[in-house]
């Protein structure tokens, strides 16, 4: 347990790196246990390409990032 939340901590940090975060959230399952993905929004599509090109495949721990861009309808 408390590993998982130096975890998320410190994917916080290294996400916040790369731009200002509008938002951000994990999705859980029904038990509220997180299904180690979720998505982030940052302020501008710079530094979003940034993130998305420099944490591609990062080591966070014993996880891996895999980053995709999340398309709209809009």
């Amino acid at each position: 347990w408390i590993s998982r939340i130096i975890q998320r901590e410190a994917t916080r940090r290294i996400i916040q790196q790369y731009g200002k975060v509008v938002s951000a959230y994990i999705n859980k399952d029904e038990n509220g246990a997180s299904k180690r993905n979720g998505v982030v929004t940052f302020d501008t599509i710079e530094s979003a390409n940034v993130a998305k090109r420099e944490l591609q495949n990062f080591k966070i721990g014993d996880s891996t990032l895999f980053v995709n861009e999340l398309m709209t309808k809009d």
